[in-house]
């Protein structure tokens, strides 16, 4: 699956393609039968269970990962679907904690049900720094690799200009249960609503 990356007003936004492709096409789709607003969950952030990591994708192959690391003895992760896998350099920042997660419906507009998440501020400088030094790059050097725990990757979209407040939103999902999931998954405690 292709994925996309706008920044607007400063925010990270990284989608999933064929989905709001599809969404797009569908005239913006109907809405979930759960989703009675356009608001979703949201909630203060807080610990993660499995570490969120971000990581410069040093290459991308069109064929499976090999086993293990690569050649190099570098990470490596499967794209969605088995359509690649990227090589990854070290995590450039690791977030074990978010200051706030919410979840939004999106689907009038196009891109799904979305999951924004704020970084505390002191993840937020260290991302700041490293998108800058991403969007730098030519590609694939200036793809950020998100991941959650050791190899689930969520996103990994072409970096074009700084990102300076630690805003994150991640877009195209079909449904607030998959973005509720999501966003549980990077520490919202949605039971405390």
């Amino acid at each position: 699956m292709t994925n996309i990356l706008h920044s607007v007003r400063g925010r990270l936004v990284i989608g999933a393609a064929l989905l709001a492709l599809t969404a797009t096409a569908c005239g913006g789709g109907e809405k979930d039968a759960g989703a009675d607003s356009a608001k979703g969950a949201e909630a203060t952030g807080g610990p993660l269970a499995e570490k969120l990591t971000f990581h410069q994708v040093d290459a991308v192959t069109e064929s499976k990962c090999p086993e293990g690391a690569s050649a190099d003895g570098k990470a490596t992760v499967e794209v969605a679907g088995g359509d690649g896998c990227l090589t990854l350099a070290d995590p450039a920042l690791t977030v074990s904690r978010t200051r706030t997660v919410e979840t939004a419906d999106g689907t009038a507009s196009g891109i799904g049900w979305t999951v924004q998440v704020s970084l505390t501020e002191a993840d937020a400088t260290s991302f700041a720094d490293f998108t800058a030094r991403l969007a730098k790059n030519q590609a694939p050097a200036n793809r950020v690799a998100v991941l959650l725990g050791a190899d689930r990757l969520l996103m990994a979209p072409q970096v074009n200009e700084t990102i300076k407040n630690g805003e994150l939103q991640f877009t195209g999902y079909q449904d607030r249960k998959q973005a509720e999931a999501l966003a549980a998954d990077l520490g919202a405690d949605l039971g405390a609503q």
